[in-house]
């Protein structure tokens, strides 16, 4: 479901101010100012303030403001994630919103272009309005992708990974030229690709094992606050892979990334065993059956929990 907020992000000197009291309130962003009967801007809101009708519906439109932007983060996070198709309507229509623009704008895009020499259009995400996308490519030049074709279909596009973006060392140069800051890690997050011999696959799905942590509770908790799945026994992460480019036909199949973890005791050690991948119809793959996207996000995910590890000094001190 879409939802567009009235606006995620003020400019200081365009806040709204309401009286409270003798107080003034006024939402920043998702912070709740206040300013006292002389105009001065306080360093926090008084307690009697907060008891106010002004303030608790203030500080209600801030935690959903909060809820909606992390719910724009998640849903556009998936899109790349799944490589599903994202229609130009929908696109066009949260453009508007400055939450959900702070995590589509400037995102490397790929839309269909039947009947040309190019038969696919890679480019940034640079404008929209109600009626088309511009996207702007390598050589900057832009093009403009509407919202139905003249035969009045609905276009898509997708969000590519970025181990699936071709000249993706391009891109990422393109990009600093420009100054684009994306609100998505897409460019510039961190790829692994697969290795291309059976030992190199086997080697990185293992070098994890043995590392451990002082505390099972801190390797959860480090797990857990990156938003991956965490129990005592494994941290994953589900990515559902697309088997099939081909519009209307494009399939994706479900893939978690498993490591498995040891941490009966939470507060005692924890340690880390290897990575593994799973299919729910199929069970633990084989490292040649999967995909790109999933063994990418597999090791990036097991790469986070090693670096937290404790590390010993020559001498064996933590």
């Amino acid at each position: 479901m879409c939802v567009t907020s009235p606006t995620a992000q003020s400019d200081s000197i365009d806040l709204h101010w309401t009286p409270a009291g003798d107080y003034t309130l006024a939402l920043d962003g998702t912070t709740v100012r206040a300013r006292n009967s002389k105009g001065k801007d306080l360093k926090s809101v008084p307690a009697k303030v907060k008891k106010t009708d002004e303030y608790l519906q203030l500080d209600a439109l801030a935690t959903w403001l909060t809820q909606h932007e992390r719910s724009c983060a998640d849903t556009v996070r998936g899109w790349f994630l799944s490589g599903e198709q994202v229609a130009v309507a929908l696109l066009a229509a949260v453009w508007v919103d400055p939450s959900w623009q702070k995590y589509v704008k400037d995102l490397v895009v790929q839309a269909s272009n039947p009947g040309t020499a190019e038969q696919q259009i890679t480019g940034l995400l640079r404008d929209a309005d109600e009626h088309a996308l511009r996207l702007v490519d390598l050589d900057g030049e832009t093009t403009i992708i509407p919202v139905t074709t003249p035969d009045g279909i609905q276009t898509t596009v997708t969000v590519p990974h970025p181990v699936l973006i071709e000249d993706i060392d391009d891109w990422r140069e393109f990009a600093v030229e420009l100054g684009v800051t994306q609100g998505t890690d897409q460019l510039f997050r961190e790829v692994h690709h697969k290795p291309d011999t059976t030992e190199g696959r086997r080697e990185a799905l293992t070098r994890y094992a043995g590392a451990r942590y002082e505390q099972g509770t801190v390797l959860m908790g480090r797990s857990k606050g990156a938003g991956y799945e965490t129990t005592r026994f494994e941290v994953s992460l589900r990515v559902n892979e697309l088997v099939s480019v081909d519009a209307p036909s494009a399939t994706a199949t479900t893939v978690f990334a498993v490591l498995s973890i040891d941490c009966g005791n939470p507060f005692d050690e924890g340690t880390i065993d290897d990575l593994n991948f799973v299919s729910p119809g199929a069970g633990r793959l084989d490292p040649v059956e999967v995909g790109p996207v999933a063994w990418s996000e597999g090791i990036r995910m097991a790469e986070f929990v090693y670096s937290g590890r404790t590390i010993e000094d020559s001498e064996g001190n933590e």
